[in-house]
């Protein structure tokens, strides 16, 4: 009897290690349209031509929101992204069985910021690296180091080490990924031309702290940097590049409409944390939104074929 209870409980665990979802995260370093080179020349929204000799930054506070509405929250997982190569993470195994999106941070926290690197291993994306990701005790770590050549005929450097925790900023990727053999990967681009968007390199550049171009810097990070893979295929490109929402600002309660007539499968709000605040199934020309705080949000249609396609929404 005894062996008998022993061996239901073994399945049982078993059932739930095989239950588990692997969640990776893959960041593919792109340099405009291009995969990403080192000493390629690219050029910015300014017109400002630049090279890129040194790309590395710090990922964390990572968030995953799944199944229609849970949150799972990923604690001491910090990863330090360069450009040599595809940057591939396991975040972890957990109980899930689809992403509808993901919150991070570039940079460290600031609880973690201040702490002496020394602490930790040879290996530990927050020891000590060789070119130097640690600004000091009081400062912190190097958020993001990006170093390049600029100016007429590149003839001239910029170093921009972009650090501070007024500068450690959240944001939300949507995906709607689902488990197929108990994994999950979420895959994105880093394109490092929108990092130094609205940022002049037309002559040199050194910018170490916490502002000016360091700080436009991070901003671009947030906001321009890192876009879903899925985003980018599988939905036909006249509809990318024209779907358009309005009004946008809407009032609360309002009615919203899009200038395509397609059927979407689901349109799903998005709050600027990652949780799917509301949902509509089968959508087709408009909506109508419930009372929801003023505020940023994100709208992610999904068609009938499982694309995802993400417009922001600010709502009064």
């Amino acid at each position: 009897m005894k062996k008998n209870i022993l061996t239901i409980a073994l399945l049982a665990v078993s059932t739930l290690l095989i239950a588990q979802t692997e969640i990776s995260l893959q960041i593919n370093h792109k340099l405009g349209a291009n995969d990403f080179e080192f000493n390629t020349e690219a050029e910015n929204d300014l017109g400002n031509a630049f090279d890129v000799t040194r790309i590395e930054y710090y990922l964390s506070s990572f968030k995953l929101y799944h199944d229609d509405g849970s949150m799972t929250e990923i604690d001491d997982l910090y990863i330090l992204a360069n450009g040599s190569g595809t940057t591939s993470n396991i975040l972890g195994d957990f109980d899930i069985s689809s992403i509808d999106s993901i919150s991070f941070a570039v940079g460290i926290d600031e609880a973690t910021n201040h702490l002496d690197p020394s602490i930790y291993g040879n290996g530990n994306p927050l020891g000590f690296q060789n070119p130097s990701m640690h600004w000091g005790w009081a400062a912190g770590y190097r958020f993001v180091a990006m170093e390049g050549n600029c100016g007429s005929n590149l003839g001239e450097i910029f170093q921009i080490h972009a650090l501070g925790d007024e500068n450690y900023y959240s944001q939300t990727i949507v995906f709607n990924e689902s488990a197929s053999n108990n994994e999950i990967l979420l895959e994105l681009d880093a394109d490092y031309e929108k990092a130094l968007s609205n940022v002049s390199v037309s002559s040199g550049v050194i910018s170490h702290g916490s502002i000016g171009e360091a700080a436009d810097l991070l901003i671009n990070f947030r906001d321009y940097v890192f876009t879903p893979v899925l985003m980018q295929v599988g939905i036909n490109e006249a509809v990318k590049s024209t779907l358009s929402i309005y009004p946008n600002p809407v009032e609360n309660n309002g009615q919203l409409f899009f200038n395509e007539a397609i059927q979407f499968q689901s349109v799903r709000l998005i709050d600027f944390s990652g949780r799917v605040v509301a949902q509509w199934k089968d959508v087709k020309g408009s909506l109508q939104l419930d009372a929801h705080p003023s505020g940023t949000y994100f709208l992610s249609f999904i068609t009938t074929d499982g694309e995802v396609l993400s417009k922001k929404l600010i709502i009064q």
